[in-house]
């Protein structure tokens, strides 16, 4: 029957440090929780972000539904929503041409 050491003696301080990780060992471990930390946080970002899109569009065609639109009509009208305004479909002001 093997003996296990008696606590506060040389050899169990031994066998502790031998399943201590080292200071080494330990930031690289701590390096990668952080990493899988960094990495799950950023999904969870994209996800949300990929929510509340879908939840935008989905309150879009609600509300063109509502106005009548469907079909083609309610897909262009979506899509159209959804662009980020350009400067080149601006509108223009009105103006008379020069008098001859």
């Amino acid at each position: 029957m093997a003996s296990s050491p008696i606590p506060g003696s040389p050899s169990a301080r031994s066998s502790r440090s031998a399943r201590t990780p080292s200071r080494g060992q330990l930031s690289e471990i701590e390096r990668r929780r952080e990493q899988t930390a960094a990495e799950r946080e950023r999904q969870a970002e994209q996800r949300e972000s990929a929510a509340v899109a879908r939840e935008r569009d989905a309150a879009r065609r609600a509300l063109l539904v509502g106005l009548g639109a469907t079909g083609n009509d309610l897909d262009d009208a979506v899509l159209l929503l959804s662009r980020p305004p350009s400067s080149t479909l601006a509108p223009t002001p009105l103006s008379r041409p020069p008098r001859t």
